[in-house]
């Protein structure tokens, strides 16, 4: 079982669409390593391009949605230099294989959120170099 438990998620009441895992929430990956979440992960469900919406679903979909939060919690480990995005994003794809997601969904939702991931690194690249003299 890839998710041994249920996902809790809390609403952040920031302005902004925005949830935090209530409780740790674990991953089980098929190679039998088990990932923690931590408690107050926080989340805006599969980063999906709005226009996908009608296609895929809504970010939260209950279908997917501890794979996304999986995914968010990669990603920002990613960002600090703890593992690699290329890992993040296999193992979302695993998440959704294991959720039972379709094929041609799970190949759609892992092009969704690369092209969202390309432009965030695209605009942290531009960021970071226009500081250089």
């Amino acid at each position: 079982m890839p998710f041994p438990e249920k996902l809790k998620l809390e609403l952040v009441e920031n302005g902004k669409r925005g949830w935090r895992t209530a409780d740790h929430f674990f991953y089980v990956t098929r190679r039998g390593v088990t990932l923690m979440i931590p408690k107050g992960t926080r989340t805006d469900g599969a980063s999906i391009p709005r226009f996908f919406w009608r296609v895929i679903g809504d970010p939260m979909n209950t279908d997917y949605v501890q794979a996304a939060v999986l995914h968010d919690f990669l990603w920002r480990e990613a960002i600090q230099g703890l593992t690699t995005f290329r890992l993040a994003n296999r193992l979302f794809r695993e998440a959704l294989a294991e959720l039972g997601v379709t094929p041609w969904r799970r190949r759609l939702m892992w092009a969704a959120v690369s092209l969202n991931s390309l432009r965030f690194r695209l605009s942290s690249f531009i960021l970071h170099s226009s500081s250089f003299p």
